[in-house]
């Protein structure tokens, strides 16, 4: 019989095998959680929005008092932030800012149905009166800093809207207006990381403005005659990239170099009859929405890499047990595209938010390279 020479491995490389893996399973691993409680008075939850960072959720909750914004946080959790009084009891956040610590949305007060702003030194407070004529507005996005608010305002007999953005130097500033002087109809919808790229539809189709070129507008994936409807969703952080929904089964993309196109080329899924974009990661990378199938509506996400996936079959491939709860639609993802919120359902039980987050795809690396690390040494050991 051969004798295979012993070899003995130090007891840091077992070690470093051992590390790895646990720190790849605990720090890094695939989750799944709702967003409820309350102290059992909660009904509803649907998030609208998440901070870049990924700390922070905002949206609408609803109790038997009525409608009611709240933010989430793995730290406090769900925390309704109030309305303004002199009105109905309403209010609703849509959208937050990047630390999480700046939040926008609507609600009703004396004056109406007005936006909001909240931070947790000065609690809700309205924005400025509106510009002469219009009447209501609908918040769309905030930027990242916090210091730039855009959105949709109307005129009392609906014949005019249009996107805004606000801040606390300018107040309301319309900017509807084409470099030719033509008045659109339209709104905003998401703002870059200073503010100063903003997105939104108007005339039917996406556009981009900016305070040197004004309101562009992105046209459509269709060919003329068809009249153009697209709407820009989201923005990444630096301006540069856009996506939203588009006529034809594609949403689209764009960026000045490109200009408007397809967000992929491949023929959909055969399970799934389009697809609708709501929120995208820093660099647009990540784009996550909500897709018809001919069971309903179930939560999707897009990759560069990965292309267009249910988010559940991700979930499970990573071991993600969703217990029995229907992702219906994902709204919005934070920076690095690891973390993403919507909501879901499941029989028996109200719709509620959700909050998941998928680990970085070098967590599989770590694991395998442990693996690895442990099966040679256990090899050579025996």
């Amino acid at each position: 019989m051969m004798l295979r020479p012993s070899i003995s491995y130090p007891p840091s490389l077992i070690f470093a095998g051992a590390f790895l893996i646990a720190s790849a399973e605990s720090a890094r691993s695939a989750s799944f959680d709702l967003i409820w409680d309350f102290g059992g008075e909660v009904t509803y939850t649907e998030p609208n929005a998440i901070s870049a960072d990924g700390s922070t959720v905002v949206g609408e909750l609803r109790t038997s008092a009525g409608q009611e914004a709240f933010v989430w946080d793995r730290e406090r959790g769900l925390r309704g932030i109030g309305d303004l009084p002199g009105g109905s009891v309403f209010s609703i956040a849509e959208n937050v800012s990047g630390d999480g610590s700046v939040v926008a949305g609507n609600t009703n007060s004396a004056s109406g149905s007005v936006a909001f702003i909240w931070d947790e030194d000065r609690g809700m407070r309205e924005l400025d009166p509106l510009p002469e004529g219009f009447v209501t507005t609908i918040v769309g996005g905030i930027s990242d800093d916090g210091s730039t608010v855009v959105g949709t305002m109307y005129s009392e007999d609906g014949r005019r809207s249009d996107a805004y953005f606000w801040n606390e130097t300018a107040g309301y500033r319309s900017i509807a207006t084409l470099p030719d002087g033509t008045v659109t109809y339209g709104g905003a919808t998401d703002t870059n990381r200073d503010g100063s790229v903003i997105v939104g539809g108007a005339e039917g189709q996406a556009f981009v403005w900016t305070e040197d070129d004004g309101m562009i507008l992105l046209g459509d994936l269709l060919t003329p005659p068809r009249r153009p409807n697209s709407v820009a969703l989201a923005v990444s952080q630096d301006g540069s990239v856009v996506v939203g929904p588009a006529s034809g089964p594609s949403p689209f993309i764009w960026d000045a170099d490109q200009g408007l196109r397809a967000l992929y080329s491949s023929a959909l899924p055969p399970e799934i009859f389009s697809f609708r974009p709501s929120g995208a990661s820093g660099d647009a990378s990540v784009v996550v929405g909500g897709s018809f199938t001919p069971t309903g509506n179930e939560a999707t996400i897009w990759t560069q890499a990965g292309g267009l996936q249910f988010l559940r079959v991700v979930l499970a491939t990573m071991g993600v047990d969703l217990d029995g709860w229907s992702l219906l639609s994902a709204t919005d993802v934070s920076a690095d595209g690891r973390t993403i919120v919507g909501f879901a359902s499941k029989q028996g039980f109200a719709s509620r938010g959700y909050i998941v987050v998928i680990p970085e795809p070098g967590t599989g690396v770590l694991v395998m390279i442990g693996l690895a690390i442990l099966a040679t040494a256990q090899r050579h050991a025996n």
